[in-house]
């Protein structure tokens, strides 16, 4: 994990290379709102991860979804609780909702899709 300064200075960097490539001079993005974004996304990587991982353990998808939502608020807090001790950075209750939503909304996306793909399958198997 970097230290406040120095992942401040590459959120920065990252913000001006979007500004330059996309043209957004005029669009207000922050570089606190790019860093909340990068987290949300990462999270719902990590959601849709945990629960296409989730797949090879027994149990229901109802089970599977809680657990993989329930693991992921584990990172996020552990996450947040290891940012408490970083210098120049922060622990943030709101990080950790933020990092849920996008854990759930993954979660959520690949849950959706597999019962989607399962009733498809289901469709044809009796059309055959």
């Amino acid at each position: 994990m970097m230290p406040g300064n120095a992942s401040d200075a590459e959120s920065k960097f990252v913000l001006s290379l979007l500004q330059s490539c996309f043209g957004w001079t005029q669009l207000p993005i922050t570089n606190t709102l790019l860093r909340k974004c990068g987290h949300f996304f990462e999270y719902l990587i990590l959601g849709m991860l945990l629960f296409q991982n989730a797949r090879f353990y027994a149990g229901s998808g109802k089970k599977k979804f809680f657990f993989c939502v329930l693991f992921a608020l584990l990172v996020a807090i552990i996450d947040e609780k290891i940012q408490y001790y970083v210098p120049g950075r922060s622990s943030q209750a709101l990080d950790v909702l933020i990092d849920m939503s996008g854990a759930f909304l993954g979660v959520a996306l690949f849950f959706l899709l597999r019962g989607h793909t399962q009733k498809k399958r289901e469709r044809r198997k009796d059309q055959a």
